[in-house]
């Protein structure tokens, strides 16, 4: 991928924690983001302070119980009336919780300039 496109990913992705979710002071750096997961919803409460390497773990706080470890993530920004610049990141070369079941969450939101359609690949734990 082009640097640009990874440019654009990064800034819709700052776009989004700036446009959605609710949060307090006491979650000052975190989002509430809606995904489904194996046909299941649920809100899950996200870190968001978006720097490229981050992995942190997200809390299930409606439509079950316990925490999501991301392992994959693909962002696909489609801007209004132009093509969709996607970027893929994974964690540790593919090798990251290797042994353990995972779940795919997707999600679909509007931001600032477009869309951002978010899949994730996750271990769930209780």
């Amino acid at each position: 991928m082009r640097f640009h496109s990874r440019r654009a990913v990064a800034a819709t992705a700052l776009a989004l924690a700036a446009g959605i979710g609710t949060t307090t002071a006491a979650h000052a750096s975190t989002a509430y983001v809606p995904f489904t997961c194996e046909g299941a919803t649920l809100l899950l409460r996200v870190p968001s302070n978006n720097a490229p390497d981050t992995w942190g773990a997200g809390q299930i706080v409606e439509g079950g119980d316990g925490h999501v470890i991301p392992v994959a993530f693909v962002h696909t920004f489609t801007p209004t009336g132009g093509q969709a610049v996607t970027d893929t990141s994974v964690k540790g070369g593919g090798h990251a919780l290797a042994n353990q079941p995972t779940s795919t969450c997707d999600t679909e939101l509007a931001v600032p300039g477009g869309t951002l359609a978010i899949t994730v690949t996750v271990v769930i734990r209780p």
